[in-house]
């Protein structure tokens, strides 16, 4: 896959979840996390990872006599074995004490967000579940999406591309482009062929 085609469909994606990032981000805030209050933090803990199960993440919370608890998520994305790893690291803690969201609430004003903890680094744990999200999102389109041809024109004309392809008429760096013509309203005709047309 193109990585510049990559990067413009995650980032469509992401601009489209931008309102859920948001929500996502006010709760975090919401839920104070200083430093030396481990209960507040392990709070935060439990409530992350109950962000995390959803999107396929392993999830283990793990105990420590210094801080609140640590947040440990795996994931695997896509089939089979892994062709290497990425660590992604951040703290779940803030430098602000419990109750300054009474002086300091969270808020949005001007397309940015302010609150004790919002950028260090409340947002960045948004933005990593986020882009996991995004990422399998993405894989799922590209292993699932499909196009509709029908019998007489578009799918002879895939299938005269798929043959150039295999004969190597483009190299792997080139782009192909497929104009779909139409040709749906033609699949009523072959319904018994191609499936039941009682579905339809």
């Amino acid at each position: 896959m193109n990585p510049a085609l990559t990067l413009r469909a995650l980032h469509r994606h992401l601009r489209r979840r931008l309102p859920a990032m948001v929500d996502l981000l006010g709760a975090l805030v919401l839920l104070e996390s200083p430093t030396h209050d481990h209960a507040a933090v392990t709070r935060l803990a439990r409530f992350l990872a109950r962000q995390w199960r959803p999107r396929g993440a392993r999830v283990r919370l793990l105990r420590s006599r210094q801080s609140g608890a640590l947040l440990r998520a795996e994931l695997r994305l896509g089939r089979g074995r892994p062709q290497g790893q990425l660590l992604v690291l951040g703290h779940l803690d803030t430098v602000y004490a419990r109750g300054t969201l009474r002086r300091m609430p969270f808020r949005v004003r001007r397309g940015r967000a302010g609150g004790p903890g919002t950028v260090d680094m409340k947002s960045g744990l948004v933005q990593a579940l986020f882009a996991v999200e995004a990422l399998e999102a993405l894989r799922l389109a590209a292993r699932q999406e499909g196009l509709i041809l029908d019998p007489v024109y578009t799918s002879k004309a895939m299938a005269g591309l798929i043959d150039m392809i295999r004969q190597g008429r483009w190299g792997a760096g080139e782009h192909v482009v497929f104009l779909h013509t139409g040709g749906l309203p033609a699949l009523w005709a072959y319904g018994g062929i191609i499936g039941d047309s009682r579905a339809a």
